[in-house]
């Protein structure tokens, strides 16, 4: 819901005993996300994957030439925790690196935006792990030549049909919102309707909540690579242990695309006979800006959401941020969808220390944020 793409309602959760324990208490149960303009995402992580390796970076050179640097990593407004290099060798140097206090992500550096517990970097791996683990598919490049399921069949996925869903997926269209689609004619708004997303968007950002659902991110680069040129967001191995060049998988062939004005759906034309690309990312005063609605770190949300085991070593009560965008039209709620409603999810965050009608006009703010479709494509 609300169309193709789209959210999946608590029927269609994923559930998974991943220790195979056959005891339902300790099952894992999955909400289905919506897969809108994945695109975003991925390419919001590459830069802000490349801005902490800089600053590691800097700082190990920092460390050879006095013995010892600490990096506070930031990227696109939000902090990371901090890094700290110690040298250990001179002539050549050699650094060691303490991890422990880095926030929220892991100690590779690399921003994984996929999947509750953020456990991919890329549209690609995720979508060859779902294919497997939901669907039975089993792609080339994750078995090879085999019969991974003893099902009779090979070649299930080629690593070509993975290229095109990855593609398909980074140019599905972006969340909008209902002010956007009023100021183009798309969305009938009241006067009362315009203020309350106002007010609620003020006590969104007052209760604290801006802090991990970082509102608007700059993307200084709005090209999408698929394979990407980003160290962490390829692979140099398949999982099958190939090589991607073997498969035609490369740099110089990758598919390429700009999330500010490639993607084909919503491309609509206006009252006015104006064209207008609803389904690319805005420019705003010349840069491209990403209303994403996260952080892109993992954070305890205490005994209460917990998961009853942690089999990824993440952290059974840590959860990626999950992004905001077309959250007013993408229920149910939270990891598991056991908030039926904003106002509820909204409760089982701690309630932000807001009042019952202070709540409500956060919800009118976050109903605000929904997603479009041109019924004519």
């Amino acid at each position: 819901d609300p169309f193709a793409n789209g959210a999946g309602d608590i029927a269609l959760n994923v559930v998974v005993d991943p220790a195979h324990t056959g005891d339902p208490r300790k099952y894992l149960e999955r909400n289905t996300l919506p897969l809108f303009a994945l695109g975003i995402p991925q390419r919001l992580a590459e830069e802000i994957s490349l801005d902490l390796y800089a600053q590691r970076d800097a700082a190990r050179a920092f460390a050879c030439e006095n013995g010892q640097a600490g990096a506070a990593l930031t990227s696109k407004g939000v902090t990371y925790g901090t890094i700290v290099v110690n040298r250990i060798a001179s002539n050549p140097c050699s650094v060691t690196f303490d991890t422990s206090q880095l926030d929220g992500i892991d100690a590779d550096l690399v921003i994984r935006p996929f999947g509750w517990k953020g456990n991919h970097a890329t549209i690609r791996a995720f979508t060859r792990g779902a294919a497997h683990n939901e669907l039975g598919l089993q792609a080339v490049e994750l078995v090879g030549d085999k019969d991974g399921d003893y099902d009779g069949v090979i070649n299930e996925l080629s690593v070509g049909d993975l290229t095109a869903l990855t593609t398909y997926m980074a140019a599905l269209e972006r969340p909008v919102t209902r002010i956007e689609l009023a100021d183009l004619g798309l969305d009938d708004l009241s006067i009362l309707e315009h203020a309350d997303i106002q007010t609620g968007e003020t006590l969104f950002a007052s209760a604290g909540c801006v802090v991990c659902h970082t509102p608007s991110m700059k993307l200084d680069e709005p090209i999408f690579h698929e394979p990407s040129r980003v160290a962490g967001f390829f692979d140099m191995k398949f999982p099958d242990g190939s090589d991607p060049e073997t498969h035609g998988l490369s740099y110089e062939k990758s598919v390429s695309f700009d999330l500010s004005k490639d993607q084909p759906n919503n491309r609509i034309t206006l009252a006015s006979g104006q064209e207008h690309h609803l389904g690319a990312l805005e420019t705003i005063e010349g840069d491209v800006v990403a209303r994403w609605y996260t952080d892109f770190k993992r954070h305890d949300m205490g005994a209460e959401l917990s998961d009853p085991n942690d089999p990824l070593g993440l952290g059974a009560s840590k959860f990626l941020t999950r992004s905001l965008a077309g959250v007013g039209v993408t229920g149910p709620w939270l990891h598991d969808g056991r908030a039926t409603t904003l106002d509820d999810a909204i409760r089982m965050h701690g309630g932000a220390g807001l009042s019952e009608d202070e709540r409500a006009q956060v919800v009118a703010f976050l109903e605000n944020q929904v997603m479009y479709h041109d019924g004519d494509e």
